[in-house]
Order: C-alpha cells, then sequence, then structure tokens
C-alpha cells in the first residue's frame, strides 16, 4: 500500500474521480422548461440595437415564439 502514500498518484486518482463525477453531472438533460415570454421580448428589443442583425427567429420545440426582421424584407417575402 506504500504507492497510495504518493502525492502525485493521490492527485491523479482524485483528478479521475473528479472529472468521472464532473462528466456524470454535465451530461443529464437539462429539465424542460417553458419559455419565458417576457425574456424573448426583451431580447427581440435589444437585438433591434445590432445594426448588423437582419432578421431574428426563436423557437422551441420546433413552434416559433418570436420572428422579427430588421432593415431587411420580411421573412414572408420570397
Amino acid at each position: 500500500m506504500a504507492f497510495l502514500r504518493s502525492r502525485p498518484l493521490k492527485a491523479g486518482l482524485v483528478a479521475v474521480l473528479l472529472s468521472g463525477c464532473l462528466f456524470r453531472a454535465a451530461a443529464q438533460p437539462a429539465p424542460a422548461r417553458e419559455p419565458d415570454a417576457k425574456l424573448i421580448e426583451e431580447t427581440v428589443e435589444r437585438a433591434k440595437g445590432l445594426e448588423n442583425l437582419r432578421s431574428l427567429i426563436v423557437s422551441h420545440d420546433g413552434d416559433i415564439l418570436a420572428e422579427q426582421s430588421f432593415r431587411a424584407p420580411p421573412s414572408t417575402a420570397p
């Protein structure tokens, strides 16, 4: 058991154990949340100030929640 007293070995073992825990935690799916309408509105308002932005589409689970064109033809134009 003398090999377990080695500091570099202990540090390496701790690093491996921690990385395994962190990876497992990171691999979990995020809990489902409903979109925040106020946050979406604030985002659209902030986007209006972005000079190079032409259009913004916010979607959630395949549904379009907000759609805005800036300094560009409407997104429904051909």
